[in-house]
């Protein structure tokens, strides 16, 4: 993702170069507008495999290791524990989805 975000702002200054010098051409755009769609989106499905698939499943992590472990009492595992369980909350929400579910309930 930071070699697509870096070709994108590449991108973005060739195409306002080329603007100046008045060469701007259509395809030069449509070509590298498509490139760099295509390298988001294999960025995008790639970090949905590290997030959900293979080894390095984070909801699997969550499940194990804040879910089923739950720790009480004034203690540094204690809040390691509710900082795990705060990223897990978020991960959960914002990245699968559940929150549509608060905002559209019947």
């Amino acid at each position: 993702m930071v070699t697509s975000s870096a070709l994108g702002v590449a991108f973005v200054i060739l195409i306002l170069v080329l603007a100046a010098q008045r060469f701007l051409l259509p395809g030069i755009i449509i070509i590298g507008s498509f490139v760099l769609f295509v390298l988001w989106l294999t960025g995008m499905i790639e970090t949905a495999l590290q997030l959900y698939g293979g080894l390095a499943n984070v909801n699997a992590n969550c499940q194990n290791y804040v879910q089923n472990n739950a720790f009480r009492g004034n203690s540094i595992d204690t809040l390691a524990w509710l900082t795990q369980n705060n990223i897990c909350k978020w991960t959960d929400y914002a990245l699968v989805g559940k929150s549509t579910r608060l905002w559209f309930c019947c």
